[in-house]
């Protein structure tokens, strides 16, 4: 499949996944398009090490230096490549509702990316040089009222083109940026902890709306406990934690400790409600899975099939909710880990 036929490929997909929602389907297909127009090159000069390859480690406590005994920090990079001088770096994507200098300027700083490099390079045994950080501005126009949604996909298919839709950032993060994040790794995770021994998860009034969206837990939230169990019970199906990695589910099947990915760390400092219905009840809107991917998850699976070598198709699947919506987290229940909240003394941790 020459790089042509693989771009249409992909396109093809997308449509597919969004046959029902023709106007994601259009952002989609026109946020894909503009980014293989702009770093078409990339495809040629770079040598793919790894796509979507999946890390795990140890979250260690800075003033001793051992492991927490509670959680194992897990989770997947959107690519790997090594340049034209043989340096290996660690390319991450990410879509924003606005490309601004404050945006960049606090990148040096982000959990994710420090946390990250030091793990993936020892999965894939080099050191990283450091990261390309690809921001894809999401559009911010609407479907006029005479406009039908081909035409719709027309006009942002223009708006792609320009290069004020994306921004390229090459980074590399210094061993005290990446301390700095490990330490307040390790601050984050004795909250959480801290909260499911008390089982008190309190809810963040601010983050209820974030981004103009109403929090997909917010009925839950509001409800008296007469309704509560209604709603989740008509409204709210289970989804096991981190979809997003080859073993989804509350814990890690080689460790038998907790999983922490970078989208619960996310929830809980959002609100530690959120975090306790998605990572503990493990409970997502029925609305939420009305398509096998989200937008986001549907650009990165897009953009991990481009760069990828098997049939495109392969990386929707990996990505799709189906694939794990109905598994029960069996392997912890036979080793006797309740998939419940479980009290844990401080001294295990």
């Amino acid at each position: 499949m020459n790089p042509e036929q693989r771009v249409q490929a992909i396109l093809d997909q997308l449509s597919i996944e969004y046959a029902s929602d023709p106007l994601t389907r259009a952002k989609a297909r026109a946020m894909f398009g503009g980014y293989v127009q702009r770093w078409f090159v990339d495809k040629r000069q770079w040598k793919i090490v790894a796509v979507e390859q999946e890390f795990s480690g140890p979250i260690i406590n800075p003033a001793t230096n051992w492991p927490s005994r509670t959680f194992v920090l897990k989770g997947k990079s959107d690519l790997i490549v090594e340049d034209q001088d043989e340096k290996v770096w660690y390319v991450e994507h990410k879509t924003a509702a606005e490309i601004s200098g404050n945006y960049i300027d606090i990148l040096p700083m982000d959990l994710q990316l420090n946390l990250s490099l030091p793990l993936l390079s020892r999965e894939i045994g080099r050191p990283i040089h450091g990261v390309i950080f690809n921001a894809i501005a999401k559009t911010k126009w609407r479907l006029k009222k005479t406009e039908r949604p081909f035409e719709y996909e027309e006009r942002l298919d223009e708006q792609y083109q320009s290069a004020e839709m994306f921004h390229r950032e090459k980074l590399q993060l210094s061993a005290s940026d990446i301390r700095g994040a490990y330490g307040d790794l390790w601050n984050i995770t004795k909250l959480i902890r801290d909260a499911i021994n008390a089982n008190t998860f309190h809810r963040n009034t601010g983050s209820c709306f974030d981004y103009f969206r109403k929090c997909p837990y917010f009925d839950l939230c509001v409800a008296g406990k007469e309704r509560c169990d209604h709603i989740e019970t008509s409204f709210y199906e289970h989804r096991p934690a981190s979809v997003e990695l080859s073993q989804p589910g509350l814990y890690d099947s080689v460790t038998g400790k907790r999983t922490l990915t970078q989208s619960a760390i996310k929830a809980f400092l959002a609100c530690p409600q959120k975090y306790y219905y998605r990572y503990i009840k493990q409970i997502v809107k029925r609305s939420d899975v009305e398509h096998a991917l989200h937008f986001g998850q549907a650009i990165h699976a897009a953009l991990a099939a481009w760069y990828g070598d098997d049939d495109p198709v392969n990386y929707f699947k990996e990505n799709e909710y189906e694939s794990a919506s109905n598994q029960i987290d069996t392997a912890n229940l036979q080793a006797g880990k309740p998939d419940d909240l479980s009290v844990r003394p401080a001294e295990s941790w």
